[in-house]
Parts: structure tokens; C-alpha cells; sequence
């Protein structure tokens, strides 16, 4: 809905409630006014645009519910699409690591078990949580651990498995190891009951 126009009298003296430009044919140009100067109510320039002056003897609350008057905006707002798309977050349960060389995948870093280069190279990963193993009884490798067995074999454990916690590497290796993070599933859960 436009603003609704003021009506001046002859004679009266008017001042802008915003800076604004107009074009007049009778000057041939445009025409800058600056918020705050005054004019004369029977000017071309009051005339053309009433719904930006207000009467000298007005308020400051009525040169505010002028301004919301110009600005308002009657059709419903609409809001913008996401500028990111939220992701929940990864499972432990639900993840892999890599086990060998992967171009642009460090090492320890989980990806999910659907994601593309997992798919493309499936040799290439393995899963972080194995079976058997819970929160309650493993504990997670910091780095990749390899140890020579006396016949010739090497155990390896990947950065990011996980693994018992009476297993003898960790034993070996105590600082190597970690206990696996807060289920991120369970703490998002909560956070959203707040």
C-alpha cells in the first residue's frame, strides 16, 4: 500500500523526512533533496511529492511513523534460501577411515560410508567402529600403529579405529590411544531439547 499524502496549505513552510531525487520538466533535470531542508508547501517540488515532507511543528514520533509509513511493506516477507545446508553429523558407527593411500584424504580422517571416493576405492578404507566394539569398551587410535609379529606378519591399527581396550598395543602405546567422543547423534538430541 502506497503512503498516504499529506495535505499542506498555501503558505506553509515543509521540511523533507528523507533525502531523495526528482526529476522536474519544468527545470529540465534532476533535483537532489537532502533530509531536513524546507520548502514551501505550494512548490512543484512539495506538490510532486508530498509523502516525503511533514509539517515543521511535528514530533520526532511523527517524523519516525512517517518513515515507517514510506517503508512499509504489506506483501509477506520472503525468506532467503539457506546460504549452507546443515548436515547432521557423522556417526562413529557410520564412518571409515582410510588404510591406504588416498589422494586428498588424510590419514584418520572419517568420511561416511556412502561417500563416493569410498565407493569408487573400497580397499582403500576401513571401518572405524568394528564388531563388538562399543563406547564402553574401546578406545580410539590416534595414529596408525603397525607391529611386526615373530612370524614375519604386521598387525596394523589405522588412525581413527577403534579398538579394545585390554588390547596389548595399548598397553605398548598408552599416549597412542583415546577414548572415542561423545556420541554426536546423542549430544545433537539434547541440544535440540534445550
Amino acid at each position: 500500500m502506497p503512503a498516504r499524502k499529506p495535505k499542506f496549505f498555501d503558505g506553509d513552510v515543509v521540511e523533507a523526512v528523507q533525502s531523495y531525487a526528482w526529476h522536474s520538466e519544468a527545470i529540465g533535470g534532476s533535483v537532489v533533496v537532502q533530509v531536513g531542508t524546507r520548502h514551501a508547501a505550494d512548490s512543484d517540488l512539495v506538490k510532486a511529492n508530498p509523502q516525503n515532507f511533514i509539517s515543521l511543528d511535528a514530533t520526532q514520533l511523527e517524523h519516525e511513523a512517517r518513515l515507517r509509513e514510506l517503508y512499509r511493506n504489506d506483501e509477506p516477507r520472503v525468506e532467503p534460501p539457506p546460504l549452507v545446508e546443515l548436515v547432521a553429523p557423522l556417526a562413529d558407527e557410520d564412518a571409515v577411515v582410510v588404510c591406504g593411500p588416498v589422494l586428498g584424504v588424510p590419514e584418520g580422517k572419517q568420511m561416511r560410508k556412502d561417500d563416493p571416493i569410498v565407493k569408487e576405492q573400497p580397499d582403500a578404507f576401513v571401518d572405524v567402529v568394528g564388531e563388538g566394539r562399543t563406547r564402553e569398551n574401546s578406545v580410539v587410535a590416534l595414529s596408525t600403529i603397525r607391529q611386526g609379529a615373530g612370524d614375519g606378519s604386521t598387525r596394523v591399527v589405522f588412525a581413527g579405529q577403534w579398538i579394545a581396550k585390554d588390547d596389548p598395543l595399548v598397553d605398548l602405546h598408552p599416549l597412542q590411544f583415546a577414548l572415542p567422543a561423545a556420541n554426536p547423534a546423542a549430544t545433537s538430541a539434547r541440544g535440540r531439547k534445550r
